[in-house]
């Protein structure tokens, strides 16, 4: 019988306890069981978990996987492509080696719905026209704001995310743009040349459609934040319960 956490990380086996960093470390002669951190088997020999049926090696000691991802800097790995769980391994998991998600199966880099704030504000609306008393009235539109709370950091975390692949799309095209007029300057011929353009092209390309992510995210969460501050502040004033922002 095996003692498991939230995340499947084996705890203990019969009266054998275990006790991992934030990063899955354990101390030396703790292992209590094949599986170990967050359910995965790890290599007794190595130490090393290989996540992904083997696509990844991850090391506990260093908080690394060792070797880079294949997604990234560009894709969906991320920009540190060594990272695990993009820095944040109490929240996610990465099962495959590839791709973070929360323990719902969330993506690390995905944002609230659109259908959020909607939601939110037709549930405010019914709860302050019911009968119910002020107090309970109080204590949904709270439940509400949390949500609303959840969504603001889910949506700034995938702004930092869509950011920094923004960054590193357009370092990548501005060596694009080097590389070409390298070889306009250098007489390449004009097969070779042409090769170059659509590389810089498809760079531009996936610049702009990070910056219209980042674009449309930050506008997705200013209306968050000013409808949260706009109906704490009133509800407040009409319920004391509500809590200020």
């Amino acid at each position: 019988m095996l003692q498991v956490s939230h995340t499947n990380s084996v705890l203990g086996a019969r009266s054998e306890s275990a006790a991992y960093s934030p990063y899955g470390h354990l101390a030396v002669g703790q292992m209590v069981a094949l599986l170990g951190f967050n359910g995965q088997w790890q290599d007794p020999i190595s130490q090393t978990y290989p996540l992904g049926n083997g696509h990844r090696l991850f090391h506990t000691s260093i908080a690394r996987f060792l070797s880079p991802d294949s997604l990234s800097p560009f894709g969906e790995g991320g920009i540190n492509s060594y990272a695990y769980c993009a820095g944040d391994p109490i929240n996610f998991t990465d099962p495959s080696g590839q791709l973070s998600i929360n323990f719902f199966g969330r993506r690390i880099s995905s944002k609230p719905s659109a259908s959020t704030l909607p939601n939110i504000k037709t549930k405010i609306s019914k709860i302050s026209q019911s009968n119910s008393s002020d107090q309970a009235k109080s204590i949904q539109i709270n439940q509400q704001l949390d949500k609303l709370d959840a969504a603001i950091k889910q949506i700034g975390t995938y702004i930092k995310t869509q950011s920094g692949r923004l960054d590193s799309t357009q370092f990548g095209y501005e060596l694009a743009k080097t590389n070409l007029t390298k070889a306009r300057q250098s007489n390449f011929d004009p097969g070779q040349i042409k090769y170059f353009e659509n590389k810089a092209a498809k760079k531009l390309k996936r610049v702009k459609h990070y910056e219209l992510k980042v674009q449309a995210a930050k506008a997705q969460e200013s209306e968050l934040i000013s409808f949260k501050v706009n109906q704490s502040s009133s509800a407040s004033s009409e319920m004391p319960y509500v809590r200020k922002q």
